[in-house]
């Protein structure tokens, strides 16, 4: 645990790669290509973004949009 916490403070990870690991861990969506297409160039402005409301789907909606998928599915299967 030392050597970790030692290695973190003498090499710290570059802003770049901190970056591309948020938007790796983001669900696709709007969120995601968004912050990929504006390139933020600090972290903590990629977080703000995504943070939004604007861009954030609210429980219920989210499962309106599976509901709506499933229903999608079941109609284009042949009878």
């Amino acid at each position: 645990m030392r050597y970790l916490s030692s290695s973190i403070t003498e090499n710290p990870v570059d802003e770049h790669t901190l970056i591309n690991v948020f938007i790796y861990g983001l669900v696709d969506g709007p969120v995601k290509t968004y912050v990929f297409r504006e390139g933020f160039h600090a972290l903590e402005k990629a977080i703000e973004f995504a943070g939004q409301e604007d861009f954030s789907l609210t429980p219920i909606q989210a499962i309106r949009q599976t509901i709506v998928r499933r229903d999608d599915r079941k109609q284009k299967i042949p009878t």
